[in-house]
């Protein structure tokens, strides 16, 4: 889905530690990869916690076109939520 996004790619994560999931797992090749299609805009909220500031300022440096947004702890949720071009999809995380 990401891949046939036109517009705009927004995600959800449950936790920092879904988001260093994902970044295990490769989504770093996947921002790669969105970073070369022109017009899509790429939208993170992710709950905050002691560990996100360092992930933040990772993936920022490396993808300058990432918008990153924190949320209160209180907002964590059990699934990653991914919306392209308004249409919604959940994966279910692993806790």
């Amino acid at each position: 889905m990401i891949k046939l996004a036109k517009e705009e790619i927004l995600l959800l994560f449950s936790s920092s530690s879904a988001l260093q999931r994902q970044i295990k797992l490769g989504v770093t090749k996947l921002l790669k990869e969105i970073q070369d299609i022109d017009k899509v805009k790429l939208k993170i909220l992710i709950p905050t916690d002691k560990d996100i500031s360092k992930i933040i300022s990772e993936l920022t440096l490396k993808f300058t076109y990432i918008d990153i947004t924190t949320a209160d702890e209180k907002l964590k949720i059990k699934i990653t939520i991914l919306i392209t071009d308004r249409r919604v999809n959940s994966m279910a995380s692993k806790r």
